[in-house]
């Protein structure tokens, strides 16, 4: 009798010391905190059983979990963030409506109707009201124009008849679905580079045709100052791979080549080119906003304007 409980203490402690340490040890590590887990070195050192393989699967899941769990309240915190600059950003151009309306009225009190500070600040109330406000991303054609009018003409109160502007624009394509700020940051980077250094006397020429079956271009035309071709390679270098590219100069072209990379795909963008007369800038975009965007497609060369 005494021999049989010998032995059965010893099947018992077997399997105490095979079964339940083993599991002990399981759940120890389920439960410790992730600063508690061994090192590499002196588990590899005693063979790394399937135990052992196990604990070290517990401690990896927990540390991707940890780690998967900091980047996702980064995250939230971010989107929060992102949610008060959006409702902050609804009351910085609400302000600014009101003050450039109260410049408006205190110009008619004081002027009378139709004078040139009313009517300034009626066009400028105008030209943010469309830049600020939010809408989709993708705008007709016939709005970026109509946003271009606005532009010029506060650019008019202070250069009169020094900058014309020419538009070559089929009435079939005013439709087109074209990114929201696009044609005219292209305008005012014209007039800033080509035309600027010539004391803001000059011509803007806005084009558009098809290029082929689902493709449109926009064209920007000066008869400014040329770019030295040295730079001229170097910018249209950096405005295909805008993601890594760092325009200060020219930040407006990079934003836009961006927002097409982003929106259509890299076989669309913008590029610079000159002309005997000046520079040319060069808008590529799918004229369909369900359509794909062809990797094969290649930069357009411009239509010599006439």
């Amino acid at each position: 009798i005494g021999l049989v409980l010998v032995m059965v203490l010893l099947v018992v402690a077997l399997i105490v010391f095979t079964t339940f340490r083993p599991l002990n040890r399981i759940i120890t590590a389920i439960d410790a905190p992730a600063a508690a887990q061994p090192s590499a070195q002196s588990r590899q050192g005693k063979g790394m059983q399937e135990v052992e393989r196990i604990i070290q699967s517990v401690y990896n899941l927990r540390s991707t979990n940890s780690a998967m769990q900091s980047q996702l309240n980064e995250q939230i915190h971010e989107f929060s963030l992102e949610q008060v600059r959006a409702l902050q950003h609804q009351m910085d151009p609400h302000f600014l409506y009101n003050v450039l309306d109260y410049f408006r009225w205190v110009a008619i009190d004081e002027l009378g109707e139709g004078n040139a500070l009313e009517e300034m600040a009626r066009t400028l109330s105008e030209y943010f009201h469309i830049a600020l406000r939010r809408s989709d991303y993708l705008v007709p054609l016939r709005d970026e124009l109509h946003h271009v009018d606005l532009f010029m003409q506060l650019y008019a109160y202070r250069y009169a008849g020094r900058l014309q502007v020419h538009r070559d624009v089929p009435e079939d394509m005013l439709d087109c679905r074209v990114l929201k700020l696009s044609v005219q940051p292209i305008v005012d980077n014209a007039i800033k580079h080509g035309l600027r250094p010539r004391r803001y006397m000059g011509n803007i020429w806005i084009g558009a045709h098809r290029e082929e079956e689902g493709v449109i271009v926009v064209t920007v035309e000066n008869d400014g100052e040329r770019m030295p071709e040295k730079e001229l390679a170097r910018m249209n270098a950096q405005l295909a791979h805008p993601e890594a590219s760092d325009l200060d100069e020219h930040i407006g072209l990079s934003n836009i080549a961006r927002r097409i990379h982003l929106v259509f795909g890299t076989s669309f963008g913008v590029s610079l080119q000159n002309t005997p007369t000046g520079m040319i800038a060069v808008m590529r975009l799918p004229e369909r906003v369900s359509g794909m965007a062809d990797p094969s497609a290649s930069a357009p060369a411009p239509k010599e304007r006439q």
